[in-house]
């Protein structure tokens, strides 16, 4: 972390700090919502007014997604029972589906390109994120280069796949891991073509 020579976080490091808290923020507000298995139109309008007040995660996904399909839906000051359903549906997939009731929950969705692409591994490259059930981020990077593709450390807009581990990823979303995963999807919604497979999907083609 950047400190300034007040011994404080630079303010771009407060930013992002607070980018991703409200993030999280929203992603809780979103489950709220679901917690009864409805929507109302009160509850729409509480979302986007709050994506309103809160324009500097407006470009981040899953807020860029959610700001324009609630204020499409509440353009004409109704929430039918069409729109309902619509937003129904985008809420779960943004929160990888209804709360969880208890500690054997089942995985939250991710965010995965559907249908899932064919993997090619020469001279495409491979970032690799969150726990594998199939052993060691080592492991995983040897068995990339092992068949001629390039390890990345970072998502970049040259990447080429996105490969997610599944071990605990009902908690993507407020997992360190998430944010690798986060900023892959605000690349690919900009036209950027990076691949996001499971890790399951990518073993097929090892």
């Amino acid at each position: 972390m950047k400190i300034d020579r007040n011994g404080q976080p630079e303010p771009f490091v407060n930013a992002k700090r607070r980018g991703e808290r409200d993030i999280q923020r929203l992603i809780g507000m979103a489950e709220g919502v679901l917690m009864d298995g409805v929507v109302t139109q009160q509850e729409a309008e509480a979302l986007r007014n709050w994506l309103e007040k809160n324009q500097s995660i407006a470009r981040k996904w899953p807020a860029n997604v959610m700001y324009e399909r609630i204020g499409r839906m509440l353009e004409d000051g109704v929430l039918d029972a069409d729109e309902e359903r619509e937003l129904m549906a985008l809420l779960l997939d943004v929160t990888g589906g209804p709360p969880p009731t208890d500690d054997l929950s089942a995985p939250s969705r991710l965010p995965l390109c559907s249908p899932a692409p064919e993997v090619v591994f020469v001279d495409r490259s491979f970032c690799v994120t969150g726990k594998l059930f199939s052993g060691s981020r080592r492991e995983a990077h040897a068995l990339i280069e092992a068949k001629g593709g390039r390890v990345a450390e970072r998502i970049t807009k040259s990447l080429d796949y996105l490969v997610v581990g599944e071990v605990g990823s009902r908690d993507w979303l407020t997992s360190a891991f998430g944010n690798k995963i986060i900023k892959a999807v605000e690349y690919r919604g900009a036209g950027v073509p990076i691949s996001i497979v499971s890790e399951e999907h990518w073993l097929t083609f090892v």
